[in-house]
């Protein structure tokens, strides 16, 4: 099983998801102190004394010790055919057994491999979920070559993590998950997996960075590591050297499809909330705001006139939300949730997610220069209108015809929004905003990823609905002598963003 995600556009190519195996039973590496006092060439001053690092000399009892909790996980299931149906009598003789064979139907079997651990005597394994994602059957194979039929218990999309359910004669080893946020940059760490189908493999390395956005979800907190995991590795546990389960192998970031050192795992503090919710109910069920949300930028900042960059910047709401029942709107600045502050567009999801549902939050908010406290009842998280990051670039062309705006300086053709392109965006009549007909290339509308097809609906804090309106804001903040100038745009894919663009 092999998955790509993104850290983002330019690289989405280069970013993989493995499939790996996993253990874990709280093993103590054995371990040398060293210390270093080396003295100058020639008898000089003595150099400074190094700090003593604990160096493991053998990850042997580790692996003795978690071996049994490790599996490999088997998955069967059919995939669409690549190409159409074709007929055979239109190739040559040779051709046509392969091509009845590969190609004579919709679908074909496909097979999978990745990894897993268990986490609970009775048989509960965890992965990840695109380890199993659309498979018919799902085998676990224990260390020592027992195949065992599994079943899936839950899942969770959006963490991309799975519990399976497997039936054994008496009780299975078992492992269970450490502190990760004791875990250091710099910190000894043991990845085991089924890396290429080589099942029960153990590499080691550190943890290399904490806190890492792939750009694969709302709740993107990864451990990088170094130690190498490859197509196989998906769902392996990650290791301290105390033997705890600090992770959750998930993703790499490789242009050639293996590993070149930098790897990408669930931290355990996560992973543990999210399997004990699948081991209860099946499911995980988070609270749900209701709105679209992205960074604020120096820039952005500058242009809308806040104080920093602290906050979520709401760039839209969802229709009968909490967030619309409680009135929050597009330019809002999130920047307190209950009793903790928000710091960045990536604190919000996570304090939502853990709020209790039905629970209701004061939200500080700021708006056109003043802070307010507007309350909200949660709900139960829905399939749409999520808190989710609008940083992301998207667009399209529609030919449109219109006026240009500021001409080459920004480097923008509009056009009104009519009922038509309304209902080829999927938009209600009144929906208000400026359809951006043309983008003049090089411009600094153009660097800034704008696209013909892309609707402006607001200028600063202000709604749009004519070509006239634009222009008047634009002009508006060039005589306050603003440096820039903040766009809501928005497109038919349910994305929307604020961009700003310079006025000098």
């Amino acid at each position: 099983m092999f998955k790509r995600t993104m850290l983002s556009r330019a690289i989405r190519s280069v970013i993989s998801r493995p499939v790996t195996t996993a253990i874990l039973l709280g093993a103590a590496v054995g371990a040398t102190a060293v210390g270093v006092t080396g003295a100058a060439p020639g008898g000089g001053v003595p150099a400074p004394a190094a700090a003593l690092m604990s160096v493991p000399g053998s990850f042997a009892d580790l692996v003795e010790r978690t071996r049994p909790a490790v599996v490999a996980i088997k998955t069967a299931g059919s995939a669409a055919n690549p190409l159409p149906r074709l007929n055979p009598g239109l190739l040559p003789e040779h051709f046509r057994h392969f091509f009845r064979r590969h190609y004579g139907g919709p679908t074909h079997p496909v097979e999978g491999m990745g990894s897993g651990f268990i986490v609970d005597p009775n048989g509960l394994v965890v992965t990840n979920y695109h380890v199993v994602k659309d498979a018919e059957t799902i085998v676990v194979v224990t260390y020592d070559g027992e195949e065992l039929p599994a079943k899936v218990q839950g899942y969770d999309e959006k963490t991309d993590l799975a519990l399976l359910k497997v039936e054994a004669k008496g009780d299975l080893a078992y492992v269970s998950f450490g502190d990760s946020d004791a875990t250091r940059v710099g910190d000894w760490v043991v990845a085991v997996g089924n890396p290429f189908g080589l099942g029960g493999s153990y590499t080691a390395g550190i943890v290399s960075a904490r806190g890492r956005n792939i750009q694969s979800g709302p709740y993107d907190d990864y451990l990088q590591i170094d130690a190498p995991i490859n197509r196989g590795n998906s769902g392996g546990a990650l290791f301290n050297v105390q033997g705890e389960v600090v992770g959750v192998n998930t993703a790499i970031y490789s242009p050639n499809g293996g590993n070149v050192g930098i790897g990408f795992a669930v931290p355990a503090k996560l992973a543990s909330r999210v399997i004990a919710a699948l081991r209860d109910d099946g499911q995980v069920e988070r609270g749900w705001l209701g709105v679209r949300i992205q960074a604020i930028s120096k820039t952005i900042a500058e242009s809308m006139d806040l104080a920093g960059t602290d906050g979520a910047l709401v760039v839209s709401v969802e229709p009968g939300s909490p967030a619309a029942r409680a009135k929050l709107a597009p330019g809002d600045v999130i920047v307190g949730f209950g009793k903790d502050k928000v710091m960045s567009s990536r604190d919000l999801p996570w304090l939502v997610a853990d709020a209790a549902l039905g629970a209701r939050i004061p939200l500080t908010v700021l708006r056109g220069g003043e802070e307010l406290v507007i309350d909200v009842l949660l709900h139960k998280r829905a399939d749409k209108g999520a808190v989710v990051s609008a940083d992301a670039d998207h667009g399209g062309g529609d030919g449109l015809a219109g006026e240009v705006l500021g001409g080459a300086p920004l480097g923008l053709e509009l056009a009104p929004l009519t009922d038509a392109y309304r209902a080829r965006l999927g938009w209600p009549v009144d929906k208000r905003g400026v359809v951006i007909a043309a983008v003049v290339p090089g411009s600094k509308a153009a660097k800034e990823r704008l696209r013909p097809g892309m609707v402006i609906r607001m200028v600063g804090r202000v709604e749009v609905n004519s070509p006239a309106g634009v222009v008047a804001q634009v002009k508006a903040a060039r005589a306050e002598k603003r440096r820039n100038v903040v766009f809501l745009v928005a497109d038919g894919d349910g994305w929307a963003a604020f961009v700003a663009l310079p006025l000098a």
